[in-house]
């Protein structure tokens, strides 16, 4: 006898009820808060200046300048890709969650019509004279390209606090230089096991 094919509304049924019940499974586990979105972020410093690239201890506080200013992570964690330097491809866990480090370099926190702004340089910064180089505001308005028109050194001879830049025909102050990271959320175990769980339960009801 021929074996009669399921109706398609019960096959559609039958997925709907998996989606929902793995991400039921999901819900109940520990990490289920996951990270959502790349994370523009500055490392706090007690003492001194920015640490140049060297690998912050566990327990540091990054602040978050985009998408959400102000906001305090937690460094709980962090795997070096074998450099021994802060640099791209690194793991930092924060608040226990894992991200990819994407760009390191400096923030350039400015007065720009005695407003302060966020910025950092588009190509790897020499802290020579930036003139011509094109920055990319974070803060306050997010991927904002500023052309860099002239600069006027503190006649310290590098790139540095107290520096004038000019945007746009507008002095800026340099009011200080901190050490920035750009962080994309990884898959947390909670996300692949959901997964997991779906297509397995997909399997069962296709097979």
């Amino acid at each position: 006898m021929k074996q009669r094919k399921r109706p398609v509304f019960f096959a559609l049924a039958a997925g709907l009820l998996a989606i929902l019940l793995a991400l039921a499974v999901g819900a109940n586990q520990p990490e289920a808060r996951a990270p959502v979105g790349e994370l523009y972020l500055e490392l706090l410093v007690t003492k001194g200046g920015p640490p140049g690239y060297d690998i912050p201890p566990d327990c540091s506080v990054w602040r978050e300048i985009h998408p959400n200013p102000g906001t305090l992570r937690h460094q709980s964690g962090f795997d070096d890709n074998s450099d021994g330097l802060l640099s791209p491809c690194d793991i930092i866990y924060l608040d226990q969650l894992p991200y990819h480090v994407k760009w390191v370099g400096p923030t350039y926190w400015v007065t720009r019509l005695q407003e302060p702004v966020a910025l950092e340089p588009e190509v790897e910064p020499t802290g020579e004279n930036p003139t011509c180089e094109t920055w990319h505001e974070i803060y306050p308005f997010f991927c904002t390209p500023r052309h860099i028109d002239a600069w006027e050194d503190n006649q310290d001879g590098v790139l540095s606090v107290c520096d004038i830049v000019w945007m746009n025909e507008v002095p800026c102050h340099i009011d200080r230089i901190e050490l920035n990271i750009t962080a994309e959320p990884l898959p947390s175990g909670t996300e692949q096991e959901s997964w997991g769980t779906i297509k397995s339960l997909f399997r069962r009801v296709y097979r």
